[in-house]
């Protein structure tokens, strides 16, 4: 029950079925209407709450057509490459690629928007002021019917601590074979 519509009259008999028919279909409209405002409430209520997640996500989030192009940088995203939303949407993921890396990650791009096959690429990116951050992107490709056209949502995680780990751990692996091998030879003689 979603509410009550009182009709009254103060003379008896006085509505007729063509009334009551009438009545009835104030009343179905009024119902439906009431309904679409609840449901558009509830859509809004929603989309707010979905907005909020991608906005306020430990990822860097992107959206992006099938060129390439940015549609959407969360809030984490714009800080960490320290462009504005506009600067963003002007731009294409291939410019933000550092050159080593941009026809290998456009080709990757390219074969998984054509094949509609989800990818991940690992690739080093470059903010607005030139550093470089290690970059894992978790691609996800979906068709969209706004823009009549697939698109790409990017979930990007920074993996420039963890690579520089691994270089020193690396590193220190080569240092200590070496060392390991000098002293074998020491024994051995």
């Amino acid at each position: 029950l979603i509410g009550c519509i009182n009709i009254l009259s103060r003379n008896c008999n006085h509505f007729i079925e063509v009334h009551s028919s009438l009545i009835d279909q104030v009343s179905a409209q009024i119902t439906v209407t009431l309904m679409n405002a609840m449901l558009l409430d509830s859509l809004t209520a929603s989309e707010e709450k979905y907005r909020d997640m991608v906005e306020n996500a430990p990822e860097i989030i992107f959206k992006l057509d099938s060129q390439g192009r940015f549609l959407h940088v969360n809030k984490l995203g714009l800080e960490a490459f320290g462009y504005s939303a506009n600067e963003m949407t002007a731009r294409y993921l291939f410019d933000l690629v550092a050159d080593e890396n941009g026809s290998l990650v456009k080709k990757q791009y390219d074969t998984s928007v054509n094949s509609r096959i989800d990818n991940n690429l690992v690739v080093t990116l470059l903010t607005k002021d030139g550093k470089r951050i290690d970059a894992e992107i978790m691609c996800s490709i979906q068709y969209d019917v706004i823009l009549n056209d697939y698109m790409v949502r990017a979930f990007v995680r920074d993996v420039t601590e963890r690579r520089a780990l691994e270089k020193r751990i690396f590193e220190y692996q080569e240092r200590l074979k070496g060392l390991l091998k000098e002293k074998t030879q020491k024994l051995s003689e």
